[in-house]
């Protein structure tokens, strides 16, 4: 248990994806992302830009493989489609706080 905080090493099981809400203009153009072992993706909403990295080597990401690696940057599109479509179209109510 908390490994990390510990300073060791440690395995992900699974994924973490991400989706960002808000402006997408610019150089602020991703919608989702995707964490997958050493794999990094990030893509607009349609998956017509899409960006991979591998994070290991490439810590900056200076160097997309989207291109030269198609098939991982397919696979990984396909989870963050599995993904989104395992979530709720809204927030819960409960877990919605509104400016006051």
């Amino acid at each position: 248990m908390f490994t990390a905080f510990r300073g060791r090493s440690f395995a992900r099981s699974k994924p973490i994806f991400w989706e960002w809400r808000g402006t997408h203009a610019g150089a602020n153009w991703p919608v989702y992302g995707i964490r997958d072992g050493a794999l990094g993706l990030v893509c607009d909403e349609d998956a017509q830009r899409i960006e991979l990295y591998d994070l290991a080597a490439d810590r900056n990401q200076t160097n997309d493989l989207a291109t030269a690696r198609p098939a991982e940057a397919r696979a990984l599109v396909g989870k963050i489609r599995e993904w989104k479509s395992t979530l709720p179209d809204k927030p819960a109510a409960d877990c919605v706080m509104l400016a006051q």
